[in-house]
């Protein structure tokens, strides 16, 4: 296959949705590269031609699991223009494996994260319930429902929801700065693309709208259960 068939298999290969970039390594740069790095480089000179084939690099793209890359595997094995394909599928399979228990952790944490939030704004609201007990039981005393008396301490635990969110998604972005020194670093050793992607508009409006659906659930939950404790004597 000459270097201009090979320049066409990688931009055909590279259009595929499931690729993200592929590299052409022609074999006089292979040869010249493993001139350098293999010290065999008089034993080279004794060579005829050029024993190494044209190489395509391909990256799979970031959307892709272990069973799509087998099946990317086997159709580019499949193109006639194709001698050999090497996949290492057994370091995709641990990748995902350890992203897997990654994911499981992450959930773990922001479940046991919820309940703490839960927990800290609903004992925030009972105090705040028992130093305005007089001012509560006089209002009942002149006819306020539990559903009037309850609805301050409700928007309370709202703005301790709202403003707990934009101060998570501050911190968020604040790691995800700091980080992105250290990734680039790593991507540039690994010659690589790795990059660190920000947090969209609906992921930055998830974290704020669960901060507040905990703050309400957690100041909801406390003030109805005190107030039906609370009676005009």
């Amino acid at each position: 296959m000459s270097l201009e068939e090979a320049g066409d298999l990688a931009r055909l290969i590279g259009q595929r949705a499931d690729v993200d970039t592929v590299e052409l390594i022609s074999a006089d740069e292979a040869l010249a590269e493993f001139r350098q790095q293999s010290g065999f480089a008089e034993a080279l000179d004794h060579l005829s031609d050029n024993p190494l084939p044209h190489t395509l690099v391909v990256r799979p793209g970031p959307g892709n699991t272990s069973a799509s890359l087998v099946l990317l595997q086997e159709e580019i094995t499949n193109l006639p223009e194709t001698d050999h394909v090497q996949v290492d599928t057994e370091w995709v399979r641990r990748f995902h494996a350890i992203l897997d228990i990654v994911r499981q952790a992450i959930a773990i944490g922001a479940a046991l994260l919820g309940v703490a939030i839960i927990v800290i704004i609903g004992n925030t609201i009972r105090l705040d319930i028992e130093n305005r007990r007089d001012e509560i039981e006089v209002t009942k005393l002149i006819g306020a429902t539990n559903a009037f008396v309850r609805r301050p301490f409700v928007w309370t635990g709202f703005w301790y929801g709202l403003f707990g969110g934009l101060m998570a998604l501050a911190l968020v972005y604040s790691g995800l700065y700091m980080l992105d020194g250290p990734v680039a670093r790593l991507s540039g050793l690994y010659q690589s693309n790795i990059a660190i992607a920000s947090l969209s508009l609906a992921e930055g409006s998830a974290i704020i709208g669960i901060g507040i659906f905990l703050g309400l659930c957690g100041s909801w939950l406390t003030a109805a259960r005190h107030m039906r404790r609370i009676e005009p004597r």
